[in-house]
């Protein structure tokens, strides 16, 4: 058996609220290979979705341990030398995030992301969750709409206003994400998280950080990962999801349908980014637009 006969650590400049950092293993035979590992910090009780830090470390047991999902490959998970915080042991991936990439990647992430909710629309499939997976249903997205307007309150009294009366008929958004076939939700897939890899003919696609799992309208992911795109390219991203899903029970052949349902994710995406307005730091011009755009969103329901 190959022994390890040096370990090479460096940091990663680009960690947010968990710790990462890149080991470079050495083995008895001249192999060498890297090790992502990320470190899962302190809950956060003010979040209402990060209570459970260390949801990501054990989905990656549960449920994202065959090679052929695409996220990167699970080596491990254990715990810091003190035995503290738990360390979830990742391949290195190789690649680039979707905002560095063609827009070719980015349809074929949204076809690879439609073959993830496939694999996960069986209720069998989500089995192994347990009550690690946050609960996509109307309450959930009644009470993110309801953060918004107190949110958007500390900072634009007059938007807020506004805001609560888009959220005294925020019907029938909440009832139809909860009435669509439950798969695994990604449920933060901004272009940040969803890399690219060059692999042969196609590209190796991977989505990382699943802190924020769900359970519950797949459709929420490819809203979120389609941010920032032009409305041509919005247009193929979403075909691409759509055409990958043909045959499944998550499928929607009617164009009106899949427009509604977008505009219900959207709106869900837009009032979930006014609940955080104060924890960025938004003036009262971003909010009073994003408030236009819930009322936008809305009007196409």
């Amino acid at each position: 058996m190959d022994r390890v006969t040096a370990v090479r650590h460096s940091p990663n400049p680009y960690s947010t609220l968990s710790p990462t950092e890149l080991l470079e293993l050495e083995l008895s035979s001249g192999e060498a290979f890297a090790v992502f590992v990320k470190r899962l910090g302190a809950a956060q009780p003010g979040h209402p979705d990060k209570r459970h830090r260390e949801r990501e470390a054990l989905l990656y047991e549960s449920l994202l341990s065959d090679p052929d999902l695409p996220v990167p490959r699970c080596l491990g998970v254990g715990r810091d030398e003190r035995g503290r915080a738990r360390e979830l042991y990742l391949e290195r991936f190789d690649g680039l995030d979707l905002r560095y990439r063609g827009l070719e990647d980015w349809y074929a992430a949204a076809a690879r992301l439609a073959g993830l909710h496939r694999r996960f629309a069986a209720p069998a499939e989500l089995d192994g969750a347990g009550d690690l997976l946050l609960s996509l249903d109307e309450p959930y997205f009644r009470q993110w709409a309801e953060r918004a307007v107190a949110a958007a309150a500390a900072i634009h009294p007059s938007a807020a206003l506004e805001l609560a009366r888009l959220v005294d008929r925020l019907e029938p958004a909440p009832a139809l994400l909860a009435a669509q076939p439950v798969t695994l939700v990604h449920n933060d897939l901004s272009p940040k998280n969803a890399m690219a890899a060059n692999d042969g003919d196609a590209p190796r696609i991977a989505f990382v950080d699943w802190e924020l799992a769900g359970a519950g309208c797949g459709a929420l992911d490819v809203v979120h990962l389609a941010y920032g795109l032009g409305p041509e390219a919005r247009r193929r991203l979403f075909d691409a999801y759509w055409l990958a899903l043909e045959g499944s029970p998550l499928a929607i052949e009617d164009r009106g349908e899949r427009a509604a349902l977008l505009a219900a994710c959207e709106l869900h995406k837009t009032l979930y980014r006014l609940a955080h307005a104060t924890s960025f730091g938004s003036d009262e011009a971003t909010v009073s637009r994003w408030v236009e755009e819930a009322e936008s969103w809305r009007s196409r329901l």
